[in-house]
């Protein structure tokens, strides 16, 4: 019986050991050069989307729901599987969950937001805050109103709203304002201190 317990734990240690291999080797081979070209494409995107207004990343945040991993995630994998052919929905399914862990791993949240602020997709050839401002608006970010601000971060969220985002952009900032106010959401310490999040 003994042994029998013995086989049974070598078995378990030595799957997990080629588990943790096999994962380590996926974040160095697969994971790593996505995450090095996504940071390359960050220092060339505008300014803005790097380092957005204070109201847009939190309401980037706050429409995420504090959690930012999944939709980066999401951005390397369509960046990555761009012009490949889509594999089966188990294989993605299983590729998706653990780029969020990789992400969560080696990322920010600050890096997690301007990746979403400058590569989210927010209508027909249109990405990110700053071309969004200018297509709509005419403007930079940092010159919207706040409901402007708010109607950026829904195209990030729903592109396919089009020009039914702008009446709602009131409603997503009436739903953070009354967020903070009610103590739900507590916006980023960090931006009030420094003016950036």
């Amino acid at each position: 019986m003994r042994r029998w317990w013995r086989v049974v734990c070598i078995g378990v240690l030595a799957g997990s050991a080629l588990g943790v291999c096999a994962c380590a080797l996926y974040d160095l081979w697969c994971f790593q050069p996505a995450l090095a070209d996504m940071r390359a494409a960050l220092r060339a995107a505008p300014a803005e989307d790097r380092d957005p207004p204070v109201l847009a990343a939190e309401l980037i945040r706050f429409e995420a729901h504090g959690d930012t991993v999944p939709y980066t995630a999401r951005l390397l994998l369509r960046r990555v599987d761009a012009g490949q052919a889509p594999g089966s929905a188990w294989s993605w399914q299983l590729r998706y969950t653990l780029w969020c862990s990789l992400v969560d791993w080696h990322t920010s949240e600050r890096e997690r937001t301007a990746a979403i602020a400058s590569f989210a997709v927010t209508g027909p050839q249109r990405h990110g805050l700053v071309e969004t401002a200018g297509s709509l608006f005419g403007q930079p970010p940092s010159k919207l109103s706040p409901s402007e601000t708010a109607v950026l971060v829904l195209l990030i969220s729903a592109p396919s709203l089009g020009a039914r985002a702008l009446p709602a952009g009131d409603g997503l900032l009436a739903r953070y304002e009354a967020s903070v106010r009610a103590g739900a959401w507590r916006p980023d310490a960090s931006a009030a201190r420094t003016g950036r999040p």
